[in-house]
């Protein structure tokens, strides 16, 4: 059992995540149908999927750093990944893969280390965004429910609409602060970051005319194990240009410890 895990198989998404080997850096894939947006799935339950067969091929190493680029749709149902582990050294190992059905779809390449067991300078330059309301007094909203859109189910949310995301001092950018967590009672654990990096539409959605945003490029950077509880996600949408958004997100657990950060660009599609 790798240490990222929780002790069963009986959450939802353990189970949607399971990958068979096939031998030879090949893994037989089964998308979940619960996990999907418009019937496609989720852009951040694909890189946990692929990046939990992945830790497998490299020795159960931890994440530190993914991007995944998404090449077409994909589909629910089965899919083959292959996996190229290119480099191992002292303190990383690299590796990619591709999630194939029939033609490319995903390509990843990821960096893989230890967190918490390098001794080097650490500085609090990201000032910890402490709430103005606490997740047991925000109000429940749901993701807005779309057509075929099941990841909305997965998921608990606290939106924290209109509250300041640092130092009590309004952003200039689109911003959407959230509770959020498992709606089955699942702790959080490292491979969870990868969801919980893409839960929502970008922000700029709200003052645009777009209901269909899919992922182009999603990079996730992960600094520690989250503690058990909420997370609570900040995202903050930068840029928007010719229909390319660029969204910077911040995960948080209940200690107030920053356990992942990500960027991603996406393209905003009229209906």
């Amino acid at each position: 059992m790798r240490r990222f895990e929780v002790s069963s198989l009986s959450f939802a998404f353990d189970e949607a995540t399971i990958a068979r080997r096939a031998g030879n850096g090949r893994w037989d894939l089964d998308i979940d149908p619960g996990w999907s947006v418009r019937s496609h799935p989720n852009g951040g339950y694909l890189m946990a999927l692929m990046v939990r067969a992945l830790l497998a091929e490299v020795g159960q190493k931890d994440p530190r750093s993914v991007t995944a680029h998404y090449l077409r749709p994909t589909s629910v149902g089965c899919a083959e990944m292959t996996v190229d582990v290119f480099r191992t050294g002292r303190s990383l190992t690299h590796a990619q893969a591709c999630l194939m059905q029939g033609t490319e779809r995903v390509r990843i390449i990821a960096a893989f280390g230890e967190l918490g067991n390098i001794v080097a300078p650490t500085f609090p330059l990201i000032p910890p965004a402490e709430p103005t309301v606490p997740f047991n007094q925000a109000g429940r909203q749901q993701i807005q429910e779309v057509d075929g859109c099941t990841v909305v189910d997965q998921i608990d949310t606290r939106v924290l609409e209109g509250v300041a995301p640092v130092n009590e001092q309004e952003s200039r950018y689109p911003c959407l602060t959230s509770w959020v967590r498992f709606a089955d009672g699942r702790p959080p654990d490292v491979l969870s970051l990868f969801l919980f990096s893409d839960p929502f539409p970008p922000a700029v959605v709200r003052q645009s005319q777009s209901q269909w945003v899919p992922t182009v490029e999603l990079t996730v950077h992960i600094w520690g194990r989250p503690h058990p509880g909420w997370l609570r996600a900040r995202f903050e949408t930068r840029v928007l240009k010719n229909g390319y958004a660029v969204e910077d997100g911040e995960l948080w657990d209940e200690g107030n410890n920053l356990v992942a950060q990500s960027r991603q660009l996406a393209l905003l599609l009229p209906e």
